[in-house]
Parts: structure tokens; C-alpha cells; sequence
């Protein structure tokens, strides 16, 4: 069961664990939680340990073997056998690792957020969301991002700064997204591998939160990036 609070409180994200449930829950003006033993919550980067408080050491399996089983033009998929400290064996499977990053971008064009309507071929619809795409070899963070910004939206921006680095369902996975924000656009184009127009949509960023009630704002690198965007804004 979930309990409201009266407190008017900022946005939080909350894990909430309760035996074969998991929810995703994302408040606005008031908080919801559950009782202590059945969540979890995402603290903030100032918040200590109790004094006393130790951590659990955790013990990497060990990797028994690792197998090529399937490629595509575009993917290559491994077998790995593990063996965890405990003696418990398990195969899974994984696209085959990889040092190739990409890019998202916050475009902040005055008091507005630009984002592009972009089609998503895995759910077959259009998704809301911010520019991003691959590094190219040879090219910085930054680089990349200016470059997609005026490949996909048409600006550039004189002022770009990297707010973190996020993992892509890591299980499967070992790509990694960096996401940034940039200010000081200006019009600049550069030819793209789009395959039609993106259609822009610009947003206040006084109302930015509400984009969590947008129907095709739901990718979650975007709404990851939506809420550090928020804090970096409000902290400026």
C-alpha cells in the first residue's frame, strides 16, 4: 500500500521493492513512499551513512567461458558461462561488449528545451525526446554532441558541459550514454543520416516537468536526462 504525505516537497524518484512487484514511481508536488522495509530510496548525493554503517563487499563471478553464438549486420550476441562466489553456475547471454559511447543533449534555447519527434522502430512509434547519437571515432564528448546538435536540430552550441555518464540496461549491455547540456545556440546545419525531417517541439523550461505526463515522452534515457537537466538549471 501506498502513503501520501502533505509535504510539498520537489521531484524524487522512488524505487519501491514489495516481493513480486517492482514500480517505478515519479512524484511531482507531493511524495508518496512506502514503509521502510519494502522501499528504497534514491538519496541524494549529500546524504551520509549512518556512522557505523559498513558495506558489503561483493565478489565478482567468475567467468567460465564466453561464446560467439549469433551476429547481425548490426549486433553480435555471446554466450557466458558464470560461476558465482557462491557456487552457483549460470549462462546468460549478452551483446558482445564494445568502447563505443553515445551522446544525448539538452538544447536550452532561452527560456525553452528543444527536443525532436523521432520514429522508434523497437515500439513501432514516435518518440518525444532530446538529440543523441553514436561518437565517432577519433571525437570527444563534446564534439559529438555539438555535431548531432547540427546534424538532428540544426543549431550549435557555444557552451556544452557533460552531466554525467549513465549505463544502458547494463545486464545486456556495455554501451554507455553521456548526457549534456548545451547553451548558447546559434543556427548552424550539418548534413545528418536522418532518414526524414525531425520535427521540433520546444518546451518551457518552467513547465518542464510536466513532460513526465507526455504520452511519447517515456524512453528512459530521456527522462534520466530530464531530471538531471532540472538540477543542473535550478542550481545554475
Amino acid at each position: 500500500m501506498l502513503y501520501k504525505t502533505s509535504h510539498n516537497e520537489a521531484q524524487q524518484e522512488v524505487l519501491c521493492i514489495n516481493r513480486e512487484m517492482i514500480t517505478k514511481i515519479v512524484t511531482s508536488d507531493n511524495r508518496y513512499h512506502l514503509p521502510a522495509e519494502s522501499a528504497i530510496l534514491k538519496q541524494n548525493s549529500d546524504t551520509k551513512q549512518p556512522s557505523g554503517a559498513s558495506m558489503i563487499e561483493l565478489k565478482k563471478p567468475k567467468i567460465l567461458n564466453i561464446s560467439d553464438i549469433a551476429r547481425s549486420r548490426l549486433f553480435s550476441i555471446q554466450s557466458v558461462d558464470l560461476e558465482f562466489s557462491n557456487g552457483a553456475k549460470r549462462v546468460y547471454e549478452r551483446m558482445k561488449p564494445s568502447n563505443h559511447e553515445a551522446v544525448l543533449i539538452v538544447p536550452v534555447i532561452g527560456d525553452e528545451l528543444l527536443l525532436i519527434h523521432e520514429y522508434a522502430v523497437g515500439i513501432e512509434q514516435y518518440e518525444l525526446g532530446f538529440p543523441k547519437g553514436a561518437i565517432d571515432a577519433g571525437e570527444s564528448v563534446l564534439e559529438a554532441a555539438n555535431r548531432e546538435l547540427k546534424e538532428e536540430i540544426g543549431f550549435g552550441a557555444s557552451q556544452l558541459e557533460l552531466l554525467t555518464k549513465l549505463t544502458m540496461a547494463p545486464s545486456y549491455f556495455s554501451s554507455k550514454m553521456n548526457i549534456v547540456i548545451a547553451q548558447g545556440l546559434y543556427p548552424e546545419t550539418l548534413e545528418g543520416d536522418e532518414p526524414e525531417p525531425l520535427v521540433q517541439v520546444r518546451w518551457p523550461i518552467a513547465d518542464m516537468m510536466s513532460l513526465l505526463e507526455h504520452p511519447d515522452f517515456n524512453e528512459a534515457r530521456n527522462v534520466s536526462a530530464l531530471f538531471l537537466a532540472q538540477k543542473y538549471l535550478t542550481e545554475k
